[in-house]
Protein backbone atom coordinates (compact mmCIF):
# COMPACT_ATOMS: atom_id res chain seq x y z
CA UNK A 1 0.00 0.00 0.00
CA UNK A 2 2.96 1.94 0.81
CA UNK A 3 4.81 1.76 -2.62
CA UNK A 4 1.12 2.61 -4.04
CA UNK A 5 0.91 5.58 -2.59
CA UNK A 6 4.49 6.59 -3.59
CA UNK A 7 3.91 5.35 -6.88
CA UNK A 8 1.16 7.86 -7.00
CA UNK A 9 2.77 10.49 -5.59
CA UNK A 10 6.09 9.97 -7.98
CA UNK A 11 3.43 10.18 -11.02
CA UNK A 12 1.96 13.48 -9.68
CA UNK A 13 4.78 15.09 -9.34
CA UNK A 14 6.27 13.76 -12.63
CA UNK A 15 3.15 15.41 -14.60
CA UNK A 16 3.91 18.46 -12.41
CA UNK A 17 7.46 19.01 -13.56
CA UNK A 18 6.45 18.21 -17.06
CA UNK A 19 3.66 20.82 -16.93
CA UNK A 20 5.71 23.46 -15.62
CA UNK A 21 9.27 22.57 -17.96
CA UNK A 22 6.66 23.10 -20.99
CA UNK A 23 5.01 25.94 -19.76
CA UNK A 24 8.67 27.65 -18.78
CA UNK A 25 10.12 26.69 -22.71
CA UNK A 26 6.77 27.99 -24.06
CA UNK A 27 7.85 31.30 -22.87
CA UNK A 28 10.90 31.54 -23.64
CA UNK A 29 12.46 35.35 -24.73
CA UNK A 30 12.92 35.11 -27.97
CA UNK A 31 14.74 38.79 -29.63
CA UNK A 32 12.85 41.26 -30.63
CA UNK A 33 12.23 41.69 -34.24
CA UNK A 34 10.82 44.92 -35.94
CA UNK A 35 7.42 44.75 -37.12
CA UNK A 36 6.77 44.86 -40.68
CA UNK A 37 4.64 46.88 -41.92
CA UNK A 38 2.76 47.01 -45.00
CA UNK A 39 1.67 49.81 -47.07
CA UNK A 40 -2.15 49.60 -46.40
CA UNK A 41 -1.04 50.48 -42.69
CA UNK A 42 0.59 53.71 -42.97
CA UNK A 43 -1.42 56.55 -41.98
CA UNK A 44 -0.84 60.21 -42.11
CA UNK A 45 -0.53 61.76 -39.17
CA UNK A 46 -1.13 66.23 -38.97
CA UNK A 47 -0.41 68.25 -36.26
CA UNK A 48 -2.88 71.30 -35.27
CA UNK A 49 -1.65 74.43 -33.56
CA UNK A 50 -4.49 75.41 -31.30
CA UNK A 51 -3.44 78.27 -29.61
CA UNK A 52 -2.12 79.67 -33.14
CA UNK A 53 -5.73 78.91 -34.43
CA UNK A 54 -7.47 80.62 -31.30
CA UNK A 55 -5.17 83.84 -31.48
CA UNK A 56 -5.71 84.46 -34.41
CA UNK A 57 -9.36 83.61 -35.29
CA UNK A 58 -11.54 86.84 -35.36
CA UNK A 59 -15.05 85.74 -34.74
CA UNK A 60 -13.84 83.92 -31.61
CA UNK A 61 -11.55 86.57 -30.51
CA UNK A 62 -15.04 88.72 -30.98
CA UNK A 63 -16.85 86.47 -28.95
CA UNK A 64 -14.05 86.35 -26.13
CA UNK A 65 -14.03 90.28 -26.15
CA UNK A 66 -18.48 89.99 -25.62
CA UNK A 67 -17.93 87.15 -22.51
CA UNK A 68 -14.94 89.30 -21.07
CA UNK A 69 -17.76 92.31 -21.12
CA UNK A 70 -20.38 89.96 -20.02
CA UNK A 71 -17.98 88.64 -16.93
CA UNK A 72 -16.96 91.92 -15.87
CA UNK A 73 -20.97 93.44 -15.81
CA UNK A 74 -21.92 90.26 -13.73
CA UNK A 75 -18.98 90.95 -11.09
CA UNK A 76 -19.85 94.51 -10.81
CA UNK A 77 -23.32 93.55 -10.18
CA UNK A 78 -22.71 91.01 -7.74
CA UNK A 79 -20.69 93.27 -5.76
CA UNK A 80 -23.49 95.65 -5.68
CA UNK A 81 -25.31 93.07 -4.57
CA UNK A 82 -23.39 92.15 -1.47
CA UNK A 83 -22.45 95.63 -0.60
CA UNK A 84 -26.43 95.92 -0.69
CA UNK A 85 -26.57 93.30 1.59
CA UNK A 86 -23.91 94.12 4.06
CA UNK A 87 -26.17 97.26 4.44
CA UNK A 88 -29.40 96.10 5.39
CA UNK A 89 -27.51 93.39 7.63
CA UNK A 90 -25.77 96.22 9.70
CA UNK A 91 -29.29 98.02 9.50
CA UNK A 92 -30.78 95.28 11.64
Amino acid sequence: MLQKKWLGLAATGLVVASVVVYQLWAQQVSTPTAPVRSPSLVRNIAMVDIEYIFKNHLRFKQEMSVLRSEATAVEQWAQREQEAIKSLAEQL
